[in-house]
C-alpha cells in the first residue's frame, strides 16, 4: 500500500512538473510560435501580417491596397496596449510572413503600397488646397 502512494505521488509530481514547464515554453516561446504559425499560414496559401498599436492617419488606405491589389491581410491583433508575450509572438509571425511575401512577389510591395498610399493623399491634399484657393 505504501509503494502504491509514492507512486501515485511520483505520477502527480511528474504531471505538475511537466505541466509548469508547458506553460514557460509556452510564454518563452512566442516569438516562435509567430513564426511557425506564418509558416503554417502560409503553407495553406494565407497571406497576412498583423499589427497592433494605435493606427496611423493613412492605415485604411493601405489596408484596402494590400487586400485588393495582393491579397495581403492586415490583421490588428491589439489596439494601443500590447502585451509584451504578444508583441514577441506578432514579431515572429510578420518576420517570417514579410519575408515570404516579399519573395513571393519578388519586390517590397509593403514599402510600395505605403508611398502610392502617401501618393494618392498628397494629391487629394493639394486637389483640396487648390479648390479652396479658387474664389
Amino acid at each position: 500500500m505504501k509503494m502504491k502512494s509514492r507512486t501515485n505521488r511520483y505520477k502527480l509530481a511528474t504531471a505538475v512538473t511537466v505541466l509548469v514547464m508547458l506553460v514557460f515554453a509556452w510564454v518563452l516561446l512566442a516569438w516562435q510560435r509567430g513564426a511557425l504559425m506564418a509558416h503554417i499560414d502560409h503553407l495553406r496559401g494565407h497571406d497576412e501580417v498583423k499589427t497592433y498599436g494605435f493606427p496611423a492617419p493613412l492605415t485604411r488606405e493601405y489596408r484596402t491596397l494590400m487586400r485588393e491589389r495582393y491579397n495581403v491581410q492586415l490583421n490588428a491583433v491589439a489596439g494601443c496596449y500590447a502585451p509584451p508575450r504578444l508583441i514577441k509572438y506578432v514579431d515572429g509571425y510578420n518576420q517570417v510572413s514579410q519575408s515570404y511575401i516579399r519573395r513571393k512577389y519578388d519586390k517590397d510591395i509593403f514599402e510600395e503600397c505605403a508611398k502610392d498610399v502617401q501618393q494618392n493623399y498628397d494629391e487629394k491634399l493639394k486637389t483640396n488646397n487648390e479648390m479652396q484657393a479658387t474664389p
